[in-house]
């Protein structure tokens, strides 16, 4: 198995397919990054046999090359963002619970990879899987409301020292599918998972990865 030249620990995957999974094509992939995304698809729908999986991206704000950028864009943003994020699920199960409601339970799971390039500077991919019987969608993305979307752009915000709407055009939400519906007893079943699989396999890819700084280019929950 080839390692990749800027990390020895990574090597490098090169078919069509990954353990019976199809993967997107024309890159190099990482063999560890997919085996972690395999994991994170499995452990979720293991909890959740009606997962929501929900794909965007999150950009940070154009900022000059100097010494003394803004404190809030490091690389620890992006452990912010889930953070905020799980905190505004879990005030929302609580919040229906005070109200007399029966929420289902919502374990948060995501992936997400740090990528650069020319045209879009530094941006994350991630993937957040959840439990569909608790978010069905995004709900409305085109402003900041309560739904999951608001959930998202308000994290964001929190993550950058921002509001919502100042941060609102740095959330992307791609027109092709930004969410899938997985339900272990639907007959596209086995349709859909490979189609997510093979959409979040991208995340696994090598090109415009930076290495070398000592900052992390990809991980996931570890639930």
């Amino acid at each position: 198995m080839q390692t990749f030249t800027n990390n020895k620990n990574l090597t490098i995957f090169n078919q069509t397919h990954f353990n019976g999974w199809e993967v997107v094509p024309g890159y190099p992939l990482c063999t560890e990054y997919l085996e972690s995304i395999e994991a994170v698809l499995n452990r979720a729908l293991s909890e959740h046999p009606r997962t929501l999986v929900v794909r965007f991206d999150l950009h940070l704000p154009y900022i000059v090359d100097c010494p003394d950028y803004p404190s809030e864009i490091d690389t620890s943003v992006v452990t912010r963002f889930f953070s905020s994020f799980e905190s505004k699920v879990k005030w929302d199960f609580n919040k229906k619970i005070k109200m007399g409601g029966r929420p289902h339970p919502c374990t948060v799971r995501y992936i997400w990879a740090k990528e650069i390039n020319k045209s879009l500077g530094h941006h994350y991919h991630v993937a957040l899987l959840l439990n569909k019987d608790r978010y069905y969608g995004l709900g409305d993305y085109s402003s900041v409301g309560d739904n999951l979307a608001g959930k998202i752009f308000e994290a964001w915000a929190s993550a950058l020292k921002c509001t919502p709407h100042e941060i609102k055009s740095l959330v992307y939400f791609p027109d092709d599918s930004p969410c899938y519906r997985l339900d272990r007893n639907s007959q596209d079943y086995a349709f859909l998972c490979n189609e997510v699989f093979r959409r979040l396999s991208y995340l696994g890819k090598f090109y415009t990865k930076r290495y070398g700084d000592k900052t992390k280019n990809f991980s996931r929950s570890n639930r």
